[in-house]
């Protein structure tokens, strides 16, 4: 965990999530006839880093990014969220490349830290 990344990374977080749109103009998380964040993402994102440990990270993007997993909301804004944070087209691709290099491993880990953290200063659905 680097707390210097986590910090900038909150700050990029949270100028998505005040700007949330993505690059087909669709907003990410927001609950459109009220603007808040409906509360299934604090648990989604809450649970990212446990996944990545007992699944790996491979399988926890998959498992993420997966649309048709019969979750509440759709978790793969997660993923689209962390693309942005990260500036990377595509995660799992990248993830990918974390066997010869462990710091895009920590990098994903610092990313998802931060949107957690920046995510409790939003007001989430009932």
């Amino acid at each position: 965990m680097n707390k210097k990344k986590i910090e900038e990374y909150i700050r990029v977080s949270i100028s998505i999530l005040d700007n949330p749109k993505d690059k087909h103009g669709k907003y990410f998380l927001r609950n459109k006839k009220d603007d808040k964040i409906p509360k299934e993402y604090k648990g989604y994102i809450n649970s990212f880093g446990a996944t990545v440990i007992n699944s790996g990270l491979l399988a926890t993007i998959a498992i993420y990014d997966n649309k048709s997993s019969g979750s509440e909301a759709d978790k793969s804004q997660i993923i689209r969220i962390l693309e942005k944070i990260l500036n990377k087209d595509d995660l799992f691709n990248y993830a990918k490349e974390y066997k010869e290099n462990m710091s895009i491993k920590r990098d994903i880990i610092n990313a998802s830290i931060a949107l957690k953290l920046a995510l409790r200063t939003y007001e989430f659905t009932d």
